[in-house]
């Protein structure tokens, strides 16, 4: 199986869409944890 430049081409965006994906979720799940953790706060 050889890979052609539009093969590599796919794989480096499906790569870079996948780390920008990631990243996301990191950074909603962070704002997440932050707004739960100061809504605890405010209950007690």
């Amino acid at each position: 199986m050889t890979a052609t430049a539009r093969d590599v081409l796919w794989l480096v965006v499906a790569f870079l869409l996948a780390v920008k994906a990631i990243n996301f979720l990191f950074w909603w799940a962070k704002r997440e944890v932050k707004l739960y953790v100061n809504w605890s706060h405010r209950r007690l």
